[in-house]
This record gives structure tokens, C-alpha cells and sequence, in this order.
């Protein structure tokens, strides 16, 4: 077996004015040459005896080093591709989580304390008054301070009364309003 070749593009040009090639460049002085022109021809020798394997050298190498980064982009791409599928793995599980709980990942503004408090009315109470399942009572609407006063007390005391009684016998619907109590409750504001 052969041993291995060294990498031509590794190897140093020899002194050829040396005694180790004393007798190359002495048969081409016997041609006629100087001992310079000599040395000049052996050294441009190399050289070229050099590019020639560094060429041969090459091309069984480039075979190797095109399939290797043949092979290194094939693995780049696909680390590319599984780098990309768990980003957007990671995106859907944090779209379904903000989803599944919206309030924990509401944008909170950037707003000043309210001075007046804010009443919001429940969205089943909006849905409810948008069908005409809900209807306003005239003294809602009432010039009559005591009646719009008396109107929210009745509602407010009904209300409380409701929460009590909802598990029990006793429970009662607050869709309607019982006219008797609401006049109850306007003349016990009046006294």
C-alpha cells in the first residue's frame, strides 16, 4: 500500500543552491548553464511540478468537499426547518393559552384613575335589552328626582332580596317589577 500523499499546497520550495541538489543543478550546468541559471530552472521547476499536484490533489478533494457542504446545507436547512416549526409551535401554544385565558392576558391601558366610578352593564343584560327582553320603566326616564331614587332602591333592595332567596322555595324572578312595592318604597323615601 502507498503511503499517504502530503498536501501539495503545504509543501516548501527547497533551497536548490544547496548541497543536497548540488548534483541536479551540476548536469544542467553541464548543459551549459550557470550555476545560477541553474538554480533559477530547478526552482521554476518546482513550482510548476507543484501547481500540477496541487490540481491533481484538488480535484478528489473538491469531489469531497462539495458533498460535504452538499451534506452541511441539507442539515442547515433542515435545523432551519425545525427551528421555524417550534417558533410557530410556540406561537400557537401561546395564542391558545391567551385564548383559553383572555383576562390574565388582556393589554392593560395606560390611562389615568377615572374620576366618576363606570358602570358597565353585563353583556347577558345588553344581549337581553337588544332582543326587547329587558324593557326601561317609566321612572328611569322620570323629570322626578324621587322617582328615579326610588326606582334604584327598589332595584337594589329586590336584588339583595334575590341573592338570599335564589337556592330556596322562596326564590322569584326580577324580570317584573311589582308596581305595589316600587309605590312602597317611593313613600317610604318620602317620609
Amino acid at each position: 500500500m502507498a503511503p499517504p500523499r502530503l498536501n501539495p499546497h503545504n509543501a516548501v520550495q527547497p533551497d536548490f543552491a544547496s548541497e543536497a541538489h548540488m548534483a541536479s543543478h551540476l548536469s544542467l550546468m553541464d548543459s551549459g548553464l550557470t550555476e545560477e541559471q541553474a538554480i533559477t530552472v530547478l526552482a521554476k521547476l518546482w513550482i510548476i511540478n507543484n501547481r500540477q499536484e496541487q490540481a491533481a490533489w484538488d480535484r478528489p478533494h473538491a469531489k469531497e468537499s462539495c458533498a460535504a457542504e452538499d451534506t452541511r446545507q441539507v442539515v442547515a436547512e433542515a435545523e432551519e426547518r425545525q427551528r421555524v416549526q417550534a417558533l410557530a409551535n410556540r406561537k400557537a401554544a401561546l395564542a391558545n393559552k391567551c385564548k383559553k385565558h383572555k383576562s390574565k392576558y388582556t393589554p392593560i391601558p395606560n390611562t389615568k384613575v377615572p374620576l366618576e366610578p363606570t358602570c358597565l352593564p353585563a353583556c347577558y343584560a345588553l344581549k337581553q335589552m337588544e332582543s326587547g327582553s329587558i324593557q326601561s320603566h317609566p321612572w328611569h326616564t322620570s323629570p322626578d328626582p324621587q322617582a328615579k331614587q326610588a326606582l334604584l332602591s327598589y332595584q337594589a333592595k329586590q336584588w339583595k332580596l334575590w341573592h338570599y332567596l335564589i337556592g330556596t322555595a322562596f326564590g322569584f324572578s326580577l324580570a317584573e317589577i311589582k308596581e305595589e312595592v316600587l309605590k312602597r318604597t317611593q313613600d317610604e323615601l318620602a317620609h
